[in-house]
This record gives C-alpha cells, sequence and structure tokens, in this order.
C-alpha cells in the first residue's frame, strides 16, 4: 500500500522549538497519570512503609561509623545530584559544565528518585513561571486560608502533588536539555540509576561487614 509522502510545509518540526505559540504547554494524559501514580508508590509509599518494617529488626542490625559513613556519603551524592545538577544547572542554567560532568550530576540526582532529570527539569520552570499561581505544580497556597487550608497546602506542597498533577511538555519547557543526547539517554535509564542508589549501599554494607545483616545495614542507611 502506498503512502503519500508528507507535505514538509505542513510539518515543520523545526518550528516547534522556536515557535513558543505552536507549544503546548501541559500533557494530560491517563497513560501519564498512571505512571505519576506508580511512582508516587514506589518511592514515597513504599519506603516509609520498609522504614515502618525494619523497626523491629533495626536493634539485630550493625549500626556504627560505617552506617553513618553510608548515610552521609549517598545522601551528599544524591543531594548535589538534585541540588547542584537537576536545579541549579539544568533547570536555571546558573553555569556550565562538560558533558561528563553532567552526565555524572543527571545520574547522581536519578539516583534520589525524584524522577528523571528532564521531567524534573520541565516541572521545576513551570514552577518558577506559575510561582503561587494557578497551574503551579505544588504550590502551599491555592487551597485557602482556614488553619485546616493551610494544612492541606502544606501537605501538597511536600507530598501529595506528586500523586497526579499536570505534566508539562518537555518540548515547550526544556527544548534545551532534550536536544541534548546524552541526557536522554540518562533519562530513559532513570529506573537503572535509582536502582544503583539502592544496590550500592547494600554492597558496600555486606563487603564491609561480610554478612546478610551488614547488607541490610547498608540497604537501610545508605
Amino acid at each position: 500500500m502506498n503512502a503519500e509522502p508528507v507535505d514538509t510545509q505542513l510539518v515543520d518540526v523545526e518550528s516547534i522549538f522556536t515557535d513558543e505559540t505552536k507549544r503546548k504547554k501541559v500533557v494530560n494524559s491517563s497513560f501519564l497519570h498512571n505512571l505519576q501514580k506508580r511512582h508516587f508508590i514506589r518511592f514515597q509509599i513504599l519506603p516509609i512503609v520498609l522504614a515502618l518494617m525494619a523497626l523491629p529488626i533495626i536493634h539485630y542490625l550493625p549500626f556504627g561509623q560505617f552506617e553513618i559513613f553510608l548515610f552521609v556519603l549517598f545522601w551528599l551524592i544524591t543531594g548535589f545530584g538534585v541540588s547542584s545538577g537537576y536545579h541549579r544547572l539544568f533547570t536555571h542554567r546558573s553555569y556550565k559544565a562538560h558533558d561528563a560532568v553532567q552526565v555524572i550530576l543527571a545520574i547522581c540526582g536519578a539516583m534520589a528518585g525524584q524522577g528523571g532529570v528532564i521531567s524534573w527539569s520541565a516541572l521545576h520552570r513551570r514552577h518558577h513561571e506559575l510561582s503561587d499561581k494557578p497551574g503551579d505544580p505544588h504550590s502551599p497556597n491555592l487551597h485557602g486560608s482556614s488553619w485546616r487550608d493551610r494544612i492541606q497546602g502544606l501537605v501538597h506542597s511536600h507530598f501529595t502533588w506528586m500523586y497526579k498533577h499536570e505534566y508539562p511538555s518537555v518540548v515547550h519547557y526544556v527544548p534545551d536539555l532534550i536536544k541534548n543526547k546524552s541526557l536522554v539517554r540518562v533519562d530513559r535509564y532513570y529506573y537503572l540509576w535509582v536502582s544503583l542508589g539502592f544496590v550500592l549501599p547494600t554492597l558496600l554494607g555486606g563487603l564491609y561487614h561480610w554478612s546478610l545483616a551488614g547488607a541490610l545495614a547498608g540497604f537501610l542507611w545508605g
């Protein structure tokens, strides 16, 4: 079956990047909302459940200088990845960095489990565009003025907004990032980097203590 050739005068892909009027700012999709819900359960709800489940056995796990070292080490790795990478470099373009540094920061940020670098940056740019206005994905000030409303806003801005929200169009908000092949590649393997954030401290704890209890301690504190 033959297909008619596409008229390139009618479909100008490059103009989507250069002409803001041709871009949609948000994408509403049941598929994306389902992904958001699954991500919320995996990385916001499940860690709380696992931490509570660990309470009865925490007394039997090793805890000392090495566990404190793991805690601080991975807090710094993921913290720098999010603050210096996701926030300062990729969202605000506050400084320039070599491609290798960008990749490392993107991987470290992904290990925090807050989302891939491209979607995270798009969300944060939309937040700054619409701070405390309708469309701000995590404003605490759009729920009313009563004390109940303020509590609801506080919980929303720190937690429940991640369950479901409008998905900012990456073509509109981060065209610079989706043109970066290295970042797109890192973003594609987001769950691999998140898994790395669990596997590395578990391995280090197990190797240091040479025991299953040590591995569990590494998983818990790293």
